[in-house]
């Protein structure tokens, strides 16, 4: 367990591995290269994987949309004033026109992610918190005592699914409702993954080993997956397979390995890995920029490994900085 509180360490370990895995696929690696396609084949419904691991049912819907406005949509609009003033900045460089027009619009539709607009890899806050909050209409429709609180309940299971089939079928497009729905299914895999399987851990390590390179083989063939941008390989069947078995597999393996190691360092990054998410597209860019400026257009992988394992180091390092100044921005109380 944690140190001194109720996190769990292995957990939070596990998260430093993926979140290092996303950045590095971040970093300007190929987009049909192996590297890619393993790491987007389940790093993002890993994260959702966790969430339903660790998640508790609230039975009150004001008290769902609190805490995913204080834990999410804070931390994402937060992101939002860094990301969206440097995406402007890209677009100007590369000699696109800007008007004020413009960027008044772009703002509108980059905070509401509408069509192909997004703040970057944080409309993952936004897909996490429909799917926490369409979690709590489902406990709370199942709940006896929930009154007239099923019907309003009801009515945003509804709104959710409606929202997603027309943003998956490429109809209307807002505030993730595609990604957060084809990522559902994780949330309860990791829900289901709560329970006590009475497997031994020698087992359990051997069929984890071998899921994973199940993994290995049926990902490359299946080809590169983006839930964010609603791709889904060459079988949708296939992907979720994978996702499934990634998730599984690492979780499991993470749980056995890592469960009897004490590290705070470790721990805090785990913590910190919101902030990552957040910031770390800003420093991949200007360490890109800086490359091409200094030495060549084509980067090397071993500096593209470099900077995603710095990029994280000084995400982590802002990300404390801002908890001291307000833990809200990252989505902690201040208690």
């Amino acid at each position: 367990m944690s140190y001194g509180s109720s996190r769990i360490e292995f957990i939070d370990y596990l998260r430093v591995v993926v979140i290092f895995l996303m950045v590095f696929g971040h970093s300007g690696i190929s987009s049909d290269g192996t590297a890619r396609t393993l790491i987007y084949g389940f790093h993002m419904p890993f994260f959702v994987f966790l969430s339903g691991y660790l998640v508790k049912p609230r039975y009150s819907l004001s008290d769902s949309l609190e805490r995913c406005f204080r834990t999410l949509l804070i931390p994402y609009f937060f992101f939002s004033i860094f990301l969206i003033p440097f995406n402007f900045l890209i677009e100007y460089l590369i000699g696109n026109h800007l008007s004020f027009r413009v960027v008044l619009g772009g703002i509108f539709e980059k905070l509401l992610m509408i069509g192909d607009n997004d703040c970057g890899p944080i409309w993952f806050l936004v897909a996490l918190a429909i799917i926490r909050l369409s979690y709590d209409c489902v406990s709370i429709c199942l709940n006896r005592e929930s009154g007239k609180q099923r019907y309003y309940a009801i009515l945003f299971i509804l709104l959710f699914i409606t929202l997603g089939v027309l943003d998956i079928r490429h109809i209307f497009s807002v505030l993730s409702f595609g990604s957060a729905i084809a990522l559902c299914p994780f949330f309860f895999l990791g829900k289901l993954c709560k329970k006590d399987f009475r497997i031994s851990i020698g087992a359990t390590f051997l069929i984890a080993l071998v899921l994973i390179v199940g993994y290995y083989f049926s990902t490359i063939n299946n080809g590169y997956v983006d839930f964010a941008q609603l791709r889904f390989g060459n079988y949708v069947l296939i992907t979720y397979l994978n996702a499934a078995v990634g998730c599984v597999s690492i979780f499991y393996l993470g749980k056995i390995l890592l469960s009897n190691m004490h590290c705070k360092l470790l721990s805090r990054m785990g913590e910190y890995s919101i902030g990552v998410l957040g910031f770390h597209i800003i420093f991949i860019q200007l360490f890109r920029f800086l490359y091409k400026i200094l030495f060549s257009e084509d980067i090397p992988s071993w500096y593209l490994l470099f900077i995603s394992f710095i990029t994280l180091l000084l995400c982590c390092l802002l990300t404390g900085i801002v908890e001291k100044i307000n833990p809200r921005l990252i989505g902690k109380s201040r208690c």
